[in-house]
């Protein structure tokens, strides 16, 4: 009879460890998948439709500078190269090429910046020549939010609130942001690490993009100074197809 119990013993034993884990695991899971903590909308990436490093100036980016070189964006000598003498919103431009699901990444470097203003770059999806379109954002001060531009409304529209996120480095160094439009989801990553997710359905295609904006810039170029430019390097641009798989 006690030669019983002690061969029982170690199964029971088990089995409650067994249930323990498995309560464990549950919890586990239900944490993971909180709005904030964990993308839900999963994707891979696809085809790639090109890798910019613009060693030259050719590439299929639209270039351009404004009259009064208030901004301009060129490329060569290994970065794509925006630059703001005066805060009139976000800059923006895109890569020929209409896409509907898509990954876009790239390194981010503010290399030219005036003390007094507050920089924020951001890679887009889904936008048009005329800066309307999907924005994954971070600011100077690692603050994150995916957001969109609609035709005939001045400001941008949150889908997701400014938040702060730690992956950020500071100013003056590189920052790979990556935003992806996989079906009605909408993720961001800052240095490989996931930070936001969003969902909308605005827009279901366009083109890939970045953008910037020097908030705290004069808003009148016969007020702006040459030294108060601000100058953000945008490299190894990378464009994907996103396949979403799952939600």
């Amino acid at each position: 009879m006690w030669r019983n119990r002690k061969t029982q013993f170690p199964q029971v034993v088990a089995l409650i460890a067994f249930g323990l884990l498995c309560i464990v695991l549950a919890v586990l899971y239900q944490v993971l998948q909180r709005p904030g903590q964990a993308p839900r909308g999963q994707f891979l990436t696809g085809l790639e439709y090109s890798n910019d490093e613009f060693l030259d100036s050719g590439g299929n980016w639209r270039r351009f500078t404004l009259p009064g070189a208030a901004f301009t964006w060129e490329s060569g000598s290994g970065a794509l190269m925006g630059e703001v003498l005066i805060d009139r919103g976000f800059v923006t431009t895109t890569a020929l090429g209409q896409r509907g699901s898509v990954v876009v990444t790239a390194d981010v470097r503010q290399v030219r910046r005036d003390f007094n203003t507050q920089t924020t770059v951001g890679v887009m999806c889904r936008a048009d020549r005329n800066g309307n379109g999907y924005y994954f954002l971070l600011s100077g001060s690692g603050r994150v939010s995916i957001q969109k531009a609609v035709a005939g409304v001045a400001d941008l529209i949150p889908v997701t609130e400014w938040v702060y996120t730690p992956l950020a480095n500071p100013i003056g160094t590189t920052n790979r942001l990556t935003g992806a439009c996989a079906g009605d989801t909408l993720l961001l990553y800052v240095n490989y690490g996931f930070v936001l997710q969003g969902q909308d359905s605005t827009y279901r295609i366009g083109e890939a993009g970045v953008a910037l904006a020097g908030v705290g810039l004069p808003s009148e170029t016969n007020s702006a100074s040459p030294f108060s430019k601000v100058g953000v390097a945008f490299d190894r641009v990378v464009i994907s197809e996103a396949l979403q798989i799952g939600r």
